[in-house]
């Protein structure tokens, strides 16, 4: 940082405001890489999505007893290619002596070890699979989480509607229609 401002100081002003644009992009860069080594997310590390896209065999029956089976496919699969060429992209963004950042060493190591992983296809299965894993038990919870809202509003509206038989009593309908048409 010392560094950076001392060289700042030597430049013209239009030098000076072009390097600080520069830091503070660099900045965003090294914050969207220690940000998703935060996350465990080892491809947003390297600035990419993990495109797995699977479609499994299926069995198809058709009447008269035939039967097809059609064969899985894969839609769009991250290479190990497409790894390294995205690591060697990144790594130059993150080098310490390209990125200004005082926290671009950091970065710089995240991306390294992130590569490391996904390069080994023994250690990208099993990160595959906990990712996999972690997203399965996020579905659930979140499916059990609408359950429970629909439930719930599901009671709330009946109490709703029996408090207002309650107060209402025979003009309880007509009061309803007519507020429906109003809103």
């Amino acid at each position: 940082e010392r560094q950076f401002q001392a060289q700042l100081e030597r430049m013209d002003q239009q030098h000076k405001k072009a390097a600080l644009q520069k830091k503070k992009k660099d900045h965003r860069k090294v914050q969207a890489v220690l940000k998703a080594a935060q996350r465990n997310d080892l491809y947003g590390v390297l600035g990419m999505k993990n495109w797995n896209l699977k479609l499994p065999p299926r069995e198809l029956r058709l009447p008269g007893g035939l039967s097809f089976t059609i064969p899985g496919i894969t839609i769009k699969e991250t290479t190990e290619k497409q790894i390294r060429k995205q690591f060697r992209s990144r790594a130059l963004q993150m080098h310490p002596d390209k990125n200004k950042d005082a926290r671009a060493h950091e970065a710089f190591l995240k991306v390294e070890q992130a590569a490391a992983i996904l390069t080994d296809t023994q250690q990208r299965a099993m990160y595959d699979q906990e990712q996999r894993l972690e997203w399965d038990e996020r579905l659930q919870a979140n499916r059990r989480l609408a359950m429970n809202t629909i439930r719930t509003v599901g009671i709330v509206t009946r109490r709703i509607v029996k408090t207002g038989h309650v107060i209402l009593g025979p003009f309880f309908t007509s009061v309803v229609i007519v507020l429906a048409v109003i809103l």
